[in-house]
């Protein structure tokens, strides 16, 4: 009897295992397509579109896959996506909370438009309570990925193509990170950023790290980020220009270090104070300055360079002193080369002292 009785709930469990795989294949997704667009919507505060085919699977884990996904308004949509696949954790499915164990974007494409007054055009729009939502993304994989930057001031376009990386999202409105590389100007970049919870006012404290794959430089900032359609950002800059491999003893140079406070909104971008060594094993070399970086139509710069005494180190007393005759040239020659910004300019440069011993 007891044995029957196993048996019976053993061909029951089959049963039901069964009916997970197969009952949500024989359903037509399909038929919940404008459900999920206004869900998704709701969370976007724009238009959600599910042009392809969906599919879900329950086990071994649930898996939902949706095609071809657009986000904005119809005809101009500010995000498209090829392919979701997203795959959560079953207890807590069961429990209505939403924890994505795997989430993977194929071919994602973000269009960010700055208009003719500087104002950043999205129309997105998160909801303020999206950040206490049941939804959690555990890891998030981004594939082949192209953000596109139109500035309508100077009718020129820029794309951030080859985007691949991991996301990882705690809610939809923060705190998050991402790690992962780009491709610019035919460059490719490594870069990582992590970002707080948004306040109410759709501010989140920002750290953010960008190094080119050659290694030549590395610019690192944190601070804080207002966002909307004037962002406005404020924090502390790091650049640091790598020296060039020594040929000989006697060419030895340190990296190039520049440290500032900085400021920046979608028109402009201010370095109040910065202190930069051109050379940072010689202290004598340091320097002090500001800069004003104007952004839009035309784009320019004035900065200030400024120092105390600058001084270069002693002469080697054996060294032959009909080989360079000319310090001022030396001193150029024995310091690393800045990067020079293709843009026009005005450079002001004041010193108290200048020893070319």
């Amino acid at each position: 009897m007891l044995n029957r009785i196993y048996i019976v709930v053993g061909v029951l469990a089959i049963l039901a295992l069964a009916s997970a795989f197969i009952v949500p294949r024989l359903i037509q997704w399909g038929d919940y397509r404008e459900r999920m667009e206004l869900i998704a919507s709701q969370v976007l505060g724009t238009e959600v579109q599910i042009l392809g085919d969906i599919e879900f699977t329950l086990l071994p884990a649930p898996q939902l896959k949706f095609a071809n996904v657009q986000v904005g308004p119809a005809g101009a949509a500010v995000l498209s996506v090829d392919a979701i696949e997203a795959e959560f954790s079953l207890l807590d499915f069961l429990r209505d909370r939403y924890t994505f164990t795997r989430l993977v974007l194929k071919q994602p494409v973000l269009d960010v438009t700055i208009d003719e007054s500087g104002l950043f055009q999205t129309p997105l729009n998160l909801a303020a309570e999206v950040s206490a939502t049941n939804v959690a993304i555990n890891s998030a994989t981004i594939v082949d990925g192209t953000v596109r930057l139109f500035d309508h001031r100077s009718a020129e376009s820029f794309a951030a193509t080859a985007l691949d990386g991991e996301v990882r999202l705690t809610a939809l409105r923060g705190p998050f990170q991402f790690q992962g590389a780009t491709t610019f100007a035919g460059q490719r970049y490594d870069f990582r950023f992590n970002a707080s919870a948004m306040d109410a006012d759709g501010a989140t404290r920002l750290a953010v790290f960008v190094q080119p794959e050659s290694r030549a430089f590395s610019l690192s900032s944190e601070g804080m980020l207002a966002t909307g359609v004037a962002p406005h950002y404020q924090g502390k800059l790091t650049y640091r220009q790598t020296a060039p491999v020594p040929l000989d003893a006697k060419t030895v140079q340190g990296d190039l270090l520049l440290e500032s406070d900085v400021e920046a909104w979608a028109d402009r971008v201010l370095l109040s104070a910065y202190t930069m060594l051109p050379d940072e094993n010689r202290p004598g070399t340091r320097l002090t300055g500001a800069a004003d970086l104007t952004l839009g139509a035309t784009r320019d710069f004035d900065a200030l360079v400024s120092g105390g005494v600058f001084a270069l180190p002693p002469r080697d007393a054996t060294e032959a002193a009909d080989v360079e005759p000319y310090e001022l040239v030396r001193m150029l020659a024995e310091l690393p080369e800045p990067a020079i910004p293709a843009l026009a300019g005005t450079l002001s440069i004041d010193f108290a002292e200048f020893n070319l011993r």
